[in-house]
């Protein structure tokens, strides 16, 4: 379960405003970025580890 799934009594507006601000920082940061390997680290660790979540898996697709 992660921070933003919790939905207790009153807690859950406080949970969506946490999860909207980490992606909102995700998509910021994310947007100055231009080697591949800064863009995994920064899914890696702003995305998912602000939100709470113990692993994550970047695939990256070859043309």
């Amino acid at each position: 379960m992660t921070e933003a799934s919790k939905d207790t009594k009153g807690g859950g507006a406080i949970a969506r405003h946490r999860y909207l601000e980490v992606l909102h920082q995700f998509t910021m940061s994310q947007a100055s970025l231009t080697a591949v390997d800064d863009v995994c680290w920064n899914i890696a660790k702003t995305a998912i580890g602000d939100l709470g979540f113990v692993d994550c898996v970047v695939y990256l697709l070859n043309d």
